[in-house]
């Protein structure tokens, strides 16, 4: 069982590693600017992708921005100062659709991050970070054999992690400055 687990693993980490190297820096680095330069960062992504962008928007939070994930009772009203970041790996995720186009509506920036920049949220989007894994609905994919959309939205919350990493050095925050603000009433 031991030597199983960790062939998953390492297949696991080698297929993220894979998927990771073939993102754009350039674009990454569109993202950055675009979240130091919003006075609001606005977030969405249903299921599983979801969860991975709550995380960083929290991670956002600690950074000291104005972070929100959409959808909470205590989302503000965006303008066109704000940045709103959907995370959809199809691209076409109905509900992530429709809160891009109210961002759009708003006359806000829009970034996604996504594996198909074809589709019809990278069409609208002002910023596009391809993620260039298998999706939900992409059942047999030769670059996975994990359950589907897992590996997009592994590969996501690791560059999202990075994404942190590189706004700690912009922003002159030590981790122990991000723990201050972690959460205490939990």
């Amino acid at each position: 069982m031991t030597r199983a687990f960790h062939n998953r693993v390492r297949g696991i980490l080698d297929e993220n590693a894979a998927v990771l190297s073939r993102v754009c820096p350039g674009d990454v680095e569109k993202l950055v600017r675009a979240l130091l330069k919003a006075e609001k960062v606005f977030i969405y992504g249903q299921g599983r992708t979801g969860h991975v962008s709550r995380a960083f928007a929290t991670r956002l939070m600690q950074l000291g921005m104005q972070a929100h994930f959409v959808g909470e009772t205590t989302v503000p009203r965006i303008s066109r100062r704000d940045l709103c970041l959907v995370n959809s790996g199809t691209g076409r995720t109905r509900f992530v659709f429709h809160v891009a186009a109210a961002a759009k509506e708003a006359r806000a920036k829009l970034a996604t991050i996504t594996a198909h920049p074809e589709a019809r949220i990278g069409q609208m989007a002002d910023i596009i970070v391809t993620v260039p894994a298998p999706t939900k609905g992409e059942l047999i994919h030769r670059s996975s054999r994990q359950p589907q959309g897992s590996l997009f939205e592994q590969a996501a919350l690791v560059m999202m992690d990075a994404i942190v990493m590189i706004l700690m050095e912009r922003l002159r925050i030590s981790p122990r400055r991000l723990a201050q603000r972690h959460a205490n009433i939990e």
